[in-house]
């Protein structure tokens, strides 16, 4: 979370650069490039001179030609490409040879048609033929219906990408539908069919961030290959297992930060689980094979019935504390395990001595 109270400390524009800091947040915490709404050249600077101190974050705006006043500005990760913003051109033509039109007139034509300040970018006059202006790609489509079209066109392409298990750029997708400058075209939105709506709300709780995003760590894990997955994710746990995690406690090497089951990532950790606790059974029967241990120690047999049950949860399993309670039910397996060992050897001498003896 950004220190908002000590970035908005004397701000002339709080409001505006409390929404912006949001997208900030949003983009250090998905790895997912944000994208604002165009803004006023003093907003933007301000937003500019309290963020760039920011080493984590990138910044960067566009407003659809080199000299453009009104911007958007671009938000991602430091290393990250900032992703450029759907900017169109608008034309407004008519004929103002004996009623002229200035910018503020069509800016307020505009408004009154159900552009918001947020989606419109500069906008000049051509004389008595009207004018030009820059604008969000939704807002391009100025009939309110055709907008409902191309979002429900987009809505399916994100479901399509999400069937195909392209996850990165359904995330895409997703993320630009959210953006405030789209979200808020509640007309156009009230115009979605019922079965659109219903696919956009599962899309919704799909790359929903809520649970450390676990519907879509989900869908990745059972994804069938090949798939695309939503590389913000993976940097994201790598940041936390690097950053969240100190390198040296208490003077001491943090071993718990160098496992091999974090060096390997979670499939492999999964199976490295199945190998070595199944592996212990297996070991045992192949020694008993050789030679190299007594019968009476497959006595350890007993255990077997909760070892599967182990395996079963950690090869299946996403419940963080149920994981948990595996690992503590696995180490009293393993006191189990040695003791049952330890009881067949011991069968095995008092059998070999009675037969001794006899």
């Amino acid at each position: 979370m950004l220190p908002r109270r000590d970035l908005l400390e004397g701000s002339r524009h709080p409001e505006e650069l409390g929404a912006l800091f949001s997208l900030a947040e949003t983009a250090l915490r998905t790895w997912e490039p944000q994208v604002s709404g165009f803004l006023e050249a003093a907003v933007r600077e301000e937003a500019q001179d309290r963020l760039g101190g920011l080493s984590e974050l990138s910044l960067a705006s566009d407003g659809g030609h080199p000299g453009a006043e009104r911007r958007c500005l671009l938000l991602a990760r430091s290393g990250q490409e900032p992703t450029a913003p759907a900017l169109l051109g608008l034309e407004i033509s008519g004929n103002f040879l004996f009623d002229p039109a200035s910018a503020a007139d069509m800016a307020e034509g505009l408004a009154a048609a159900g552009a918001g300040a947020a989606e419109l970018g500069d906008l000049w006059l051509r004389g008595d033929r009207g004018g030009q202006a820059i604008v969000s790609e939704v807002l391009a489509v100025d009939d309110v219906k055709e907008r409902a079209i191309v979002l429900s066109r987009l809505i399916m392409l994100a479901e399509e990408l999400k069937n195909l298990h392209n996850f990165h750029t359904a995330m895409s997708v997703v993320a630009g539908l959210n953006a405030a400058t789209v979200i808020r075209l509640r007309n156009s939105w009230s115009l979605l069919p019922s079965k659109i709506v219903a696919v956009w709300d599962a899309l919704q709780q799909l790359f929903s961030p809520e649970s450390n995003s676990i519907n879509l760590r989900n869908a990745l894990v059972y994804a069938s290959p090949p798939a695309i997955p939503y590389i913000g994710l993976f940097m994201k746990d790598l940041t936390f297992i690097e950053d969240g995690n100190q390198d040296d406690v208490n003077g001491l090497i943090n071993f718990n930060k160098r496992t091999l089951a974090v060096l390997l990532g979670l499939q492999a950790a999964r199976w490295e689980y199945v190998i070595l606790v199944g592996g212990a059974y297996v070991a045992v029967v192949v020694m008993v094979i050789t030679g190299v241990m007594p019968p009476t120690t497959l006595i350890v047999a007993v255990t077997l019935p909760e070892a599967l049950k182990l395996i079963q949860i950690e090869r299946t399993s996403t419940d963080v504390q149920l994981l948990h309670q595996a690992q503590g039910r696995t180490a009293k397996l393993h006191g189990r395990f040695g003791l049952w060992i330890v009881v067949g050897w011991f069968a095995w001498l008092l059998i070999a001595g009675v037969i001794g003896a006899a």
